[in-house]
């Protein structure tokens, strides 16, 4: 169905096909899409020696505005519960394409959960995490919420990060937007630095930060991302 609503969008607005969908997986109130467009020969040269962006991520606006006023309402109709939070993931590019992933917050769980070895784990990796930062700051953030997605993707959610920032700084808006890249760049080190403990090799780690509701939202990759393709579509 998702996928359908992906076609109906190109259709509506007529956009150029060259968007696929490669991996959906969903957990609790949570829906995590991948989406890929191939790079052509003269995009790489374009890329790297005039420094210009793939398409995928110069219109990252677009497409954010085309998840709010089609995607989500679509998605909202077809579930029945409202979606108050979604996020277009800033592009990773390799060799053949261009990534982005979606998040979609849901307001219900919707989604089944999984074993209770997971959920030990998400605790886990939490209340590390929280830990961490409290070490780093002085202050911990309100909640961080872990979702696992079949070993291969883990998404935090850290809430109400504004006491962290705001014990590092004194209020105004140029040294708020300094110290948010210093807490970004400390989360991003701590991620790392737990996941080395527990997994070999070293995450791919993703981070958006919504500065109106004060929360960091990560995607923990433990895996490669061209192996999240269309066969491991999931609800």
């Amino acid at each position: 169905m998702k996928i359908t609503h992906m076609k109906e969008i190109h259709t509506q607005y007529e956009l150029p096909e060259f968007i696929a969908f490669r991996w959906l997986a969903a957990r609790k109130n949570v829906q995590i899409g991948l989406f890929a467009s191939p790079i052509k020969k003269w995009e790489k040269i374009i890329a790297s020696e005039f420094l210009q962006k793939h398409p995928f991520q110069e219109y990252r606006n677009l497409y954010l505005k085309l998840m709010k006023e089609v995607a989500v309402p679509k998605l909202e109709e077809l579930y029945q519960t409202p979606i108050p939070a979604y996020y277009l993931f800033k592009g990773h590019t390799d060799s053949q394409f261009a990534y982005s992933f979606s998040v979609k917050f849901f307001s219900t769980p919707l989604f089944k959960g999984i074993g209770a070895e997971h959920y030990q784990k998400e605790e886990m990796l939490a209340s590390k995490l929280s830990q961490k930062m409290r070490d780093d700051f002085g202050k911990g953030p309100k909640q961080v919420s872990v979702y696992i997605f079949e070993n291969q993707i883990v998404l935090f959610v850290i809430s109400e990060l504004l006491p962290v920032i705001n014990a590092l700084f004194l209020k105004n808006q140029e040294d708020y937007k300094v110290w948010c890249d210093v807490v970004r760049a400390t989360i991003l080190g701590e991620i790392r630095n737990i996941f080395s403990e527990i997994y070999p090799g070293v995450p791919e780690v993703f981070i958006e930060f919504d500065h109106e509701s004060q929360k960091a939202i990560l995607l923990v990759l433990m895996c490669p991302i061209a192996e999240l393709d269309t066969r491991t579509v999931k609800e």
